[in-house]
């Protein structure tokens, strides 16, 4: 692609014809070609240049899906007791306590919903750690294509997956280090039965810590990144995409 993006360019060049609006594109497409050269030349320094600054970050997706399944694992725990907990209540036989069991159903909801967010971060997380040489060359072989075509797409293939590859693992320190630790604990919770004790300790403190943990600093964290995909996707892809049409014949 870069080689006939370039070529076309010569070949406008070269047209014995005065159409201007034609005409200008040709130093684009030589540029062009050479650009896209540079970056077909510079994939196998991309790649490696990726995995060091990861390793520099001291983020590697092996902690990352180590981090997700502690967060599952630590879910389902709580889960459980939230389940066993309302069986108690239900088969108690004690009318004051039955007001407990509304909100022991909001919270089973409720963490149901933040162990599909991570699962969600699990599946992101594989397709760009199994695929990202395939998403940086879908993105250098868009980027080539003449007349700019795919130029935007491509830019923004190779700048999120690059930033994303980089970026998705270090997501354990984020947390860690805005919360003190990446995985909350909730032992106290996990150690009492007595329902209404539970119920206050899930509302003061449980649930926000998993929402915190599974949902709104997740949720920060990829907007920043998206942020920064955008920007070197700027960086990379210049002007907006359009084709050469219609032509000005002056």
């Amino acid at each position: 692609m870069a080689i006939l993006t370039y070529f076309i360019g010569a070949l406008i060049y070269a047209l014995p014809v005065p159409l201007q609006g034609l005409k200008r594109w040709a130093p684009r497409l030589i540029s062009d070609g050479i650009y896209a050269s540079v970056l077909i030349n510079s994939f196998l320094g991309i790649v490696f240049l990726s995995n060091q600054i990861a390793s520099q970050l001291g983020a590697s997706w092996s902690d990352f899906f180590g981090w997700t399944s502690s967060v599952v694992n630590l879910e389902f725990n709580v889960f459980a007791a939230i389940r066993t907990i309302y069986a108690l209540v239900s088969l108690g036989g004690t009318p004051a306590l039955d007001i407990l069991l509304a909100p022991l159903s909001f919270f089973s909801s409720l963490l149901t919903g933040t162990i599909a967010s991570i699962e969600t971060l699990v599946i992101i997380g594989e397709i760009i750690e199994s695929n990202y040489p395939i998403l940086l060359a879908l993105g250098v072989a868009l980027f080539s294509i003449p007349f700019r075509v795919g130029r935007s797409v491509g830019s923004g293939l190779i700048a999120s997956s690059t930033v994303f590859y980089i970026g998705l693992p270090y997501l354990p320190k984020f947390i860690g280090g805005i919360l003190g630790s990446p995985l909350p604990s909730f032992n106290q919770l996990l150690q009492t039965h007595d329902p209404l004790n539970f119920v206050n300790l899930m509302a003061q403190t449980v649930i926000p810590d998993i929402l915190s943990v599974t949902l709104f600093l997740p949720a920060v964290y990829v907007i920043i990144l998206a942020g920064l995909s955008a920007g070197l996707s700027t960086a990379l892809g210049g002007s907006s995409t359009r084709l050469p049409f219609p032509i000005d014949i002056l």
